[in-house]
């Protein structure tokens, strides 16, 4: 079973203060997808991570924002 303490753990926020956004993307859907599965679409935490997912992508710039849209509505 996928536990959300593990999606929490991940080294999201530390690879974005670095800059290494590569790093910390799949990191931020990894943990997207377990707290989701886990917590269900409308729990906080699952707020928690989109807000640091959208973060990483406005940090690398509007083209990303566009691809966050998509992810979230589609």
């Amino acid at each position: 079973m996928e536990n959300p303490n593990v999606a929490t753990s991940l080294n999201t926020q530390l690879y974005t203060s670095q800059g290494q956004y590569a790093n910390a993307e799949p990191l931020y859907k990894r943990s997207l997808v377990i707290k989701e599965k886990v917590l269900g679409p409308d729990h906080p935490d699952v707020a928690v991570t989109l807000n640091g997912l959208a973060e990483l992508y406005r940090m690398q710039g509007a083209a990303n924002v566009r691809l966050l849209n998509v992810i979230l509505f589609t």
